[in-house]
């Protein structure tokens, strides 16, 4: 889950014909911090909680856009982790196994993929 993720494409219902500024947007993750430019930049006390659900179990928990649903496994489990800062939740992902990985965030959802360096 450690390394560079970048914003590759938008995944939500109402996003036909929309210009996605978010796409290309890095999200850094590593141990010690994380750089997170839709909620914060974490640079100590970081903490990833994470649980494993069944893909039907994240479609129904966070009423995943179709586009979004089209990326999990079928079948299979997904990592549903928080990004915490001093205690606090900033911001959830559902990792997907391999280097992709869906942002959640309010009512738009971004597939992220992390670089091979």
């Amino acid at each position: 889950m450690f390394g560079t993720w970048t914003v590759t494409k938008v995944l939500c219902s109402q996003c036909k014909g929309r210009q996605p500024a978010e796409v290309g947007t890095e999200i850094i993750l590593s141990g010690t911090a994380f750089t997170d430019p839709f909620s914060t930049t974490c640079a100590s006390d970081v903490a990833y909680p994470n649980r494993a659900l069944s893909s039907l179990e994240a479609v129904k928990l966070f009423k995943l856009p179709k586009g979004a649903q089209k990326l999990l496994p079928a079948g299979g489990t997904v990592t549903d982790t928080r990004l915490n800062c001093g205690g606090g939740p900033y911001a959830r992902v559902l990792f997907l196994g391999g280097d992709k990985a869906i942002y959640l965030f309010e009512s738009v959802d971004f597939l992220i993929e992390r670089k091979a360096h």
